[in-house]
């Protein structure tokens, strides 16, 4: 009897196991497969504009109060001639703008999308011309508009449109998929699909186009960052540049003085006058931490200076060529107790009251590398916030 039991058993086990083999293969979690664009570029790009809507974009970069103060670059006016072609593209669909240096200082673009989600309209151009090129069995054309040389080749799926021909053959040649850096996929997947555009830099890299731009400055400079993720909107009134910055632990780059903290809502721009001639802000939400990668950062061993416990936020203002800080606090009695100690005397303005200070430079030493050659001589204290300066008439 147990012998039969075992076999009965045996029988209906299997039995179950050829019911639940439909149930077990349809529950099979499918590889899902992504082509994206990032694969069909070349590596080793000098800058890439992720575009989620090209005449949005266009429009942003036409309105762009900021953009236009910049025309005088030598860089600006470089690749507006190059992209000149581009006026005539039109599309809806997600695209890539990627830039590669070619000779020295020489930047040449990449325009890649799916094929068949473009227009190019070009009618209004007299002096057109449309050639079609081979190259290693695949056909190149080449459209000369006027003075603009643009080259265009369909390649698994994407179309690709550059200034350089010699891109283009490249692109030809290069292995497809070509597998981008996994810190810049990592970016590229976090980057707002609401905005215009987003842009990558990899900074650490010789050939990136900021790099190229301050090559001189290079060696007397620290590093800033690895990679920087920017999304991009802009009008008439302002252009704005939100994203992520990512640096390696191995290389001692000025982004980990903020490392294990998290960032905080910028208020210095309330003190800064409509005068203002730039104005730069770092919050954290905790001191010791920012002091702990302090002193990795300056390779020093040093107690953390339990008076800015409480600070939340450095700003520093330029205003008529001198500088402004403001420091805002969650809590600032032990600094407005320090301050009341190391004061010479006081001032009133506009019921405000001045404190001229003893101690110049506690700030650049409690705050360095962010704030460096900076004599904190005045203080105005409005509530939770210090204001800094060296000149009382800039208070």
């Amino acid at each position: 009897k147990t012998l039969n039991l075992f076999q009965t058993l045996k029988m209906k086990s299997k039995a179950l196991l050829y019911l639940l083999a439909p149930l077990l293969l349809c529950c099979k979690p499918k590889v899902q497969t992504t082509d994206s664009l990032l694969d069909h570029l070349l590596p080793n790009s000098s800058l890439i504009i992720k575009i989620n809507n090209l005449s949005n974009f266009k429009s942003e970069l036409k309105n762009s109060s900021f953009l236009e103060k910049t025309q005088q670059f030598g860089i600006h006016q470089d690749l507006e001639k190059k992209l000149k072609g581009l006026e005539f593209l039109s599309s809806d669909a997600l695209c890539l703008l990627s830039f590669y240096e070619v000779g020295r200082k020489n930047h040449e673009f990449l325009f890649t999308l799916e094929q068949g989600a473009t227009s190019f309209v070009a009618d209004s151009i007299v002096d057109r011309k449309v050639e079609t090129l081979a190259y290693q069995g695949n056909s190149m054309t080449k459209y000369t508009l006027g003075t603009q040389e643009i080259f265009s080749v369909a390649l698994d799926g994407k179309l690709h449109l550059s200034s350089s021909q010699m891109l283009m053959e490249n692109i030809i040649r290069t292995p497809r998929p070509n597998a981008a850096n996994a810190v810049l996929k990592r970016l590229y997947s976090t980057s707002s699909p609401s905005k215009s555009a987003t842009i990558f830099v990899h900074l650490d890299e010789p050939s990136s186009l900021p790099a190229t731009q301050v090559k001189e400055e290079r060696d007397r400079t620290p590093f800033f960052l690895d990679w920087l993720s920017l999304d991009f909107s802009a009008n008439s009134d302002h252009t704005s540049f939100s994203g992520v910055a990512q640096a390696s632990d191995s290389i001692k780059n000025f982004i980990n003085l903020f490392k294990n903290t998290i960032p905080l809502a910028n208020k210095a721009q309330l003190f800064a006058p409509q005068n203002s001639q730039a104005l730069v802000s770092y919050t954290f939400d905790d001191y010791s931490m920012f002091a702990k990668n302090q002193n990795d950062y300056l390779n020093r061993v040093t107690e953390p200076d339990s008076l800015f416990n409480t600070i939340e936020e450095l700003g520093i203002i330029h205003v008529n060529n001198e500088k402004v800080v403001v420091l805002n606090s969650f809590g600032g009695e032990s600094i407005a107790e320090y301050l009341e100690t190391d004061k010479t005397g006081t001032s009133n303005y506009q019921g405000s009251e001045i404190l001229s200070l003893k101690t110049e430079n506690f700030l650049t030493k409690a705050f360095n590398p962010l704030l460096t050659t900076f004599n904190s001589n005045f203080c105005a204290i409005l509530e939770n916030s210090f204001v800094f300066s060296e000149n009382k008439e800039v208070l």
